[in-house]
């Protein structure tokens, strides 16, 4: 093949894993992860270990956003596996392999540099994702090293190593938020905003800045900073729509209606997941899809719509089931065990109680503030049975159909309305 040819080639390469990128980036990860496939046979072909290095690094990303951590682990190791040898070349250890290398050594060294942090940028991701959050926060000390030792001799990768520890950062900020552990995220996430508030030049500024915002945005409806969440999520999905990014908007109107649930605007809350939900749907993403049937649920549940609320629940439920998450299942347990406490069934709401501690026991990842807030639940349902026993129970006979219990309920909701409702003083 002449010269230009092979240019030529590597330049068309080089244009469709841009185009990977930017589909990743607006979450078409599997047409992302078919056009990086397709690359791997021409790549071969022009022998450029440099591109496929980037598949490599490219993908590994990929498979961390879908919780492919196997295939997140053989991305590492093949990168790994290449750099180390390139690093033998350069240390003069391997005489016959570099009579076959057409790199110079000073490419060879910035190829080195760079997918090296590609690489423990995935390691800290994969760490943080398996709750190996003391693993992931060592990881993360290795990346920023790598990033500061490479900064003077490759001045051209210092805006590319600035977004890869922003990444990294989010990536354990979110994993620690994900296990109820939000105060341990903070310092993180301050650094985190300090840095997307400070553009690199970067191609993926605006991705880690959405993904920032948004998940900065939960972190404070989480913790009760509503009036500081609104802007970030609202500003999140302005941008995210700019971008084209259907995903990322639709996920900040998720985190939106949570913030609306938690100040009782029903309406808007349902209002938010439904726009929200047929998106996250579209893109599988269960993890999202649970939690907006979560919300649809706790809708219903407002309403008095008892059999509704638990459908929706029993939707979460099965999500969170298939990706065998523990602690979102202890979650939903929990929440579903309110029906049968308002059926009086509280025999049932205690075993389903039971299921979600078997579930906290299970995990390495669970804390003790999820016991409490357990023990603290299972306490409710025997002082209700207690109550139940003394004939003082309101909330249902146990005989009862849910059908029934819902009428009930609702009758009882529109006496109490009436009477409490003011009197129009001025009517005649």
């Amino acid at each position: 093949m002449s010269a230009g040819r092979t240019y030529d080639a590597a330049v068309s390469i080089s244009d469709e894993l841009e185009r990977a990128r930017r589909l990743a980036f607006a979450a078409d990860e599997e047409g992302a992860r078919q056009l990086l496939l397709s690359l791997m046979p021409r790549i071969e072909q022009a022998d450029r270990d440099d591109l496929m290095l980037e598949v490599f690094a490219q993908l590994g990303e990929i498979y961390l956003a879908r919780g492919a951590n196997d295939g997140v682990e053989e991305c590492i190791r093949r990168i790994r596996d290449c750099v180390a040898s390139y690093s033998g070349i350069l240390a003069g250890a391997m005489p016959e392999a570099a009579v076959q290398v057409r790199m110079s050594d000073a490419d060879i060294a910035w190829m080195v540099c760079r997918y090296s942090r590609r690489a423990q940028l995935l390691h800290t991701g994969l760490a943080a994702a398996r709750g190996d959050h003391p693993g992931a926060q060592t990881a993360l000390a290795e990346l920023a090293a790598l990033v500061s030792d490479s900064g003077d001799a490759f001045p051209d990768l210092a805006g590319e190593g600035a977004c890869l520890l922003t990444h990294a950062r989010l990536r354990c900020a979110v994993a620690l938020c994900d296990d109820d552990l939000h105060p341990r995220s903070l310092h993180l996430w301050e650094q985190i905003l300090d840095a997307v508030n400070r553009p690199t030049g970067e191609d993926y500024d605006d991705y880690l800045w959405v993904c920032a915002a948004t998940g900065y945005g939960r972190f404070c409806v989480e913790t009760g900073r509503l009036p500081e969440a609104e802007p970030w999520l609202l500003r999140a999905g302005a941008r995210a729509a700019a971008n084209g990014w259907e995903f990322a908007s639709a996920r900040t109107q998720l985190e939106r209606a949570a913030a609306r649930w938690l100040v009782g605007d029903h309406v808007m809350t349902e209002q938010l997941v439904s726009q929200a939900h047929p998106v996250i749907a579209r893109y599988a993403r269960a993890h999202d899809v649970a939690r907006c049937w979560l919300y649809l649920g706790l809708v219903r549940l407002a309403s008095g719509a008892l059999e509704a609320a638990d459908e929706c629940w029993e939707h979460a439920e099965r999500h969170w089931r298939e990706l065998g998450k523990p602690l979102p299942l202890h979650r939903i347990l929990l929440q579903r065990s309110w029906i049968p406490i308002f059926c009086s069934r509280f025999a049932e709401a205690v075993e389903m109680i039971a299921q979600a501690r078997e579930l906290l026991d299970s995990s390495p990842r669970s804390s003790w503030l999820q016991y409490a807030q357990l023990d603290s639940h299972l306490g409710t349902v025997w002082r209700a049975d207690a109550l139940a026993d003394l004939g003082f129970d309101s909330s249902g006979d146990p005989e009862e159909t849910l059908q029934e219990t819902e009428a009930r309920q609702a009758e009882g909701s529109a006496s109490c309305a009436a009477r409490s409702a003011p009197r129009d003083t001025g009517a005649r």
